[in-house]
């Protein structure tokens, strides 16, 4: 809604003007805050005005698409958060774990061939079946935590799990 006016906010809201009028608002333009992908609002954006306006074209087009930025903002906020909360439920749940569990990136060289697999994650149960801390393999590759396993058939079942997809 666009209400240009003190006269315009008391015909639509009443009581609404004089506590308004109080604080100092003159002119009110409120928008739906909406994601691309949603048609249900997100929220609202309200912009306050402390001198009575006339809202053009130009101005709406402006506010419309600054609504939808803060929109994209609060919806990025809100995934990053529940990617948050899964991944702290993740860690806890495999921190408690009996079994050991490690999760790697594939390294590729320059010619995109699978060279190693990197360590993102370790839990204590599985860093301490291989007598390692998890500090010592997170972030670094299979290779540097374990120089010989390329001479095991174990590592090119790593790599055959990575590169077709399917389970050892």
């Amino acid at each position: 809604a666009y209400i240009p006016d003190h006269a315009t906010l008391a015909q639509r809201y009443g009581a609404v003007a004089e506590v308004a009028r109080d604080i100092g608002v003159e002119a009110v333009a409120a928008l739906p805050l909406r994601g691309d992908a949603s048609p249900e609002p997100v929220g609202s954006l309200v912009l306050d005005f402390a001198e009575a306006r006339e809202f053009d074209g130009d101005e709406r087009a402006l506010l419309e698409g600054f609504a939808r930025l803060c929109a994209q903002a609060l919806l990025r906020a809100a995934a990053e958060e529940g990617l948050r909360v899964v991944e702290r439920r993740f860690r806890a749940a495999q921190e408690v774990s009996p079994d050991g569990f490690q999760l790697l990136d594939a390294v590729r060289d320059a010619a995109g061939r699978l060279v190693d697999l990197r360590y993102q994650f370790v839990n204590d149960r599985g860093a301490a079946l291989v007598q390692r801390a998890p500090a010592a393999m997170i972030g670094h590759t299979m290779r540097e935590v374990f120089p010989s396993i390329t001479e095991t058939p174990l590592w090119e079942q790593y790599l055959r799990v990575v590169e077709t997809g399917a389970p050892m």
